[in-house]
């Protein structure tokens, strides 16, 4: 409140934006653009050293000083997304590793290989695998809007999985071919990387620990705008970025899968990471990175060390590569859920929240506090052109 009160002392503004992250930048800059506003007369307030909030640009190493991303990094979707243009716009070249969304398919994504321990999957059953997550996504979404819906509420993702698979005919049939369990199961490990979701979701830690609802007293938040709030969540996403003196793995590929080995699943300690991404890829560097989503990403940043997560990446490599693959020669690791500022990686939904959250949390009080970020846009939440789109709405707002 010191720091508060020294600022005012010192200037007024006609605006003040708490937050340089991506969408306090964008009302920023929009309110700047609209030739209303001079720099004089907007405040952007961060807490940390730098602005981008939960977008970080940084080397890997010194030894290795190719850029990685510690947050945001995809472009989801090339037709109508703002960052697509801006990365044309200054000459960014682009990648593609999937046709189709959400976030990303894999069924779509023709470099995307699958392992059921050293042995790579025929074609044929890769395409049937994929076909799989597609009924199953359908069959997900069918029960969600069914009079059932409400049975099934507080289950875990696994426990609905295995009522569908007993009661549904069509699954029933596919859980007949070889491997189909454990290809099912990867699909389920799958729906939870691509949509940032875990098994576990209802679980997640609360979001309760960003201090600046608290000083928010006058004017008091309406009890529809707490009620959002309160069933907000932050959803977990971890990366791990593991350096290896060469590379052994498939270079073209863009994903590498592998089916959870069994004998490994009786060690409660051991991580799986289902899918692994190749930056050999998109950087020309020997980097496999790892990623862990949800309660499963809590639980392993509380648990273990960075050395010994970038270790259990390297074993399981060695079931599919083998034995002999080079050790890893450094490591990098995102832990979100620590970030005092962030709690997490982005927002997330759960069994209690509503359609409505999404614009309740976006809703200005009383004609002068806006809310904007990637919580507040129910079509993108969770993506970055969400956090963007909604800094341009509330700076239009100002604007009139």
């Amino acid at each position: 409140m010191a720091v508060k009160s020294a600022i005012a002392l010192e200037s007024s503004y006609r605006v003040v934006v708490i937050g340089a992250g991506m969408a306090g930048v964008s009302v920023a800059n929009a309110l700047l653009a609209s030739n209303k506003f001079a720099a004089s007369d907007v405040c952007v307030l961060e807490a940390q050293s730098r602005i981008g909030g939960r977008i970080q640009t940084q080397p890997f190493s010194d030894s290795l000083p190719v850029n990685v991303e510690v947050g945001a990094a995809w472009i989801h979707g090339t037709e109508g997304n703002p960052f697509s243009d801006m990365a044309k716009k200054f000459g960014i070249a682009f990648k593609e590793v999937a046709p189709r969304n959400p976030w990303l398919h894999p069924g779509g994504c023709k470099n995307f290989l699958f392992f059921d321990g050293n042995e790579k999957l025929p074609h044929e059953q890769v395409d049937e695998t994929w076909q799989w997550q597609d009924l199953l996504m359908h069959k997900l979404q069918a029960l969600a809007t069914s009079p059932n819906a409400v049975d099934h509420q507080e289950k875990a993702l696994s426990a609905i999985v295995d009522h569908l698979v007993e009661s549904d005919e069509e699954l029933r049939e596919a859980m007949k071919a070889p491997n189909a369990r454990a290809r099912l199961d990867i699909c389920l490990k799958l729906i939870e990387f691509w949509m940032g979701v875990n098994d576990d979701e209802v679980q997640l830690d609360d979001f309760t620990d960003i201090e600046l609802i608290g000083y928010l007293h006058q004017p008091e938040l309406p009890a529809s705008k707490l009620g959002a709030i309160e069933r907000s969540k932050m959803g977990q996403y971890m990366k791990i970025l593991v350096e290896f003196p060469e590379v052994f793995w498939p270079e073209n590929c863009t994903f590498i899968a592998q089916i959870k080995n069994s004998s490994a699943s009786t060690d409660d300690r051991r991580i799986y990471f289902p899918v692994v991404f190749n930056y050999h890829f998109a950087k020309g560097v020997p980097i496999i990175e790892g990623v862990l989503v949800g309660e499963n990403a809590s639980k392993v940043s509380a648990t273990f060390k960075d050395e010994e997560i970038a270790h259990a990446l390297f074993l399981q490599l060695q079931e599919t590569f083998g034995p002999n693959i080079p050790g890893p020669v450094n490591h990098f690791i995102t832990r979100w859920d620590q970030d005092p500022w962030s709690i997490g990686a982005y927002s997330s939904l759960t069994v209690d929240s509503t359609d409505e959250d999404p614009a309740i949390l976006r809703q200005t009080v009383a004609n002068r506090v806006l809310f904007a970020g990637e919580a507040t846009d129910y079509k993108y939440q969770g993506a970055l052109q969400a956090a963007y789109l909604s800094g341009l709405k509330a700076a239009a707002e100002i604007v009139g």
